[in-house]
Formats: structure tokens, sequence, C-alpha cells
């Protein structure tokens, strides 16, 4: 089984190869104008790198074909400050193709065009790591409810402004979609205990079956 040690020193591993990487690009003057996350409140700008990691040692137990266990994991760090243009804060067109124009809409609710326009972030792809930081303390992130790991943006990238490396996970058939490199889509799926539901219903939701934790324990182990 991969512990949680052991994806903390992936994580670190890929900090090492972003050290000294350099980025190209600069701001584009079309997205001041468009809607932000909230700045983050700490002395260091962001950094953001987005992996898809396949454990070849552990099957996928909701997976119908038994197939190995994959994790689209989104690493927000403490960064050198850059001129480059943010990441975006979700691929919208990916989004709107596997949930459909009506889910998009019920699922980010009244933030639904907003994010259609383009929400700008703080973070930048790929950025050098901040070299007074030194070694940083990894936080392993897993979203509950069959949330997607995107709409914690505002948060992940507060904590690394604080120095935090932080490891954000989505979890495949417990998100509600989950959107790999090469196209692939994953749904949520009712084996692993949640309905898909809109947001706004996951932010209250308490539905837990015995299924679901039994297999939450068995994925953090």
């Amino acid at each position: 089984m991969v512990s949680r040690i052991v994806c903390a020193s992936i994580v670190l591993s890929v900090m090492c190869s972003l050290w000294a990487s350099p980025v190209a690009g600069s701001t584009d003057p079309a997205r001041s104008s468009a809607p932000a996350t909230p700045p983050p409140t700490g002395p260091f700008s962001v950094g953001k790198v987005t992996v898809h990691w396949t454990d070849e040692s552990r099957i996928e137990p909701l997976s119908a074909d038994n197939a190995s266990r994959e994790l689209m994991v989104d690493i927000w760090y403490p960064a050198e400050a850059s001129s480059a243009a943010p990441v975006e804060y979700l691929d919208v067109a990916a989004y709107d193709k596997a949930l459909g124009a009506k889910g998009f809409k019920d699922y980010f609710g009244g933030a639904s065009e907003a994010i259609r326009q383009g929400v700008k972030t703080h973070a930048v792809s790929r950025a050098p790591y901040a070299r007074s930081e030194g070694p940083s303390p990894v936080l392993i992130f897993s979203p509950g409810g069959g949330m997607i790991r995107e709409v914690y943006t505002s948060q992940l990238e507060d904590l690394a402004s604080h120095g935090y490396v932080v490891a954000a996970i989505s979890h495949p058939y417990d998100a509600t979609v989950t959107i790999f490199p090469d196209g692939r889509q994953i749904a949520n799926s009712e084996n692993g205990g949640l309905r898909f539901r809109p947001l706004k219903a996951m932010q209250t939701s308490t539905n837990w079956s015995g299924t679901r934790m039994t297999f939450a324990s068995s994925w953090t182990s």
C-alpha cells in the first residue's frame, strides 16, 4: 500500500524538480478585469503543478475491469515571484463537457457564470520553488462529500503562501467527476457511497454510508 509518508516523499521529489525551473511569459492584460480568488495572506508567491499518478500495485475497487488506481493531484507550494500569467481556476471546457451545461450550472450554482468567464487565481504553473523557504511541511488535502479539488483553490493558495506544500487530491469515483490529461472522465459512483448532487447540497451533506467510510479508511492506509 502507498502510505501518506510515501505520498509526501513523491510530492517532495516533484518540488525538487521545480527548485530552479524557469517560467516564461507575462501577465495577460485581458485577465486583469476577470473575477479573482481572494489574495493569499502569506508572504510567499504561489506555484502550482498538476500531476497524474497511477499506482500499479493497487487495483481500483470501483473500476469495472479492476484497473490500477489513479489519482489527479494539484500541488501548491511557496514560489519565487513571477510575472507569468496565473493558472486557470479550473478547465471550464473539460468540466462543461463532463457535466453538460445544466450540470455545470447546477454544480457551481451562482458562481457558474463567473467561472465560465474565467476566474483569476494567484498561482503560476511550475514557478520556481521559493529559494528562501528551504524545506516545507507537506499537507495532504483530501476533499470529501464528492467535491472536486479545484473548488478549494483559495484555501490551498493561502496555505502555500504561508510556506506549506499542499497536495490536493481528486478521488476517482468519489469526486463528482475526475478528468484525466488524456480526456478520460470518471464520474461519481453510487458504490462510492454518495450520489451526485449539486455543490450547494454537498456543502451540508453528512449522508455517509458504512461502505464509503470503509473505502476511505483503505484509501488513506
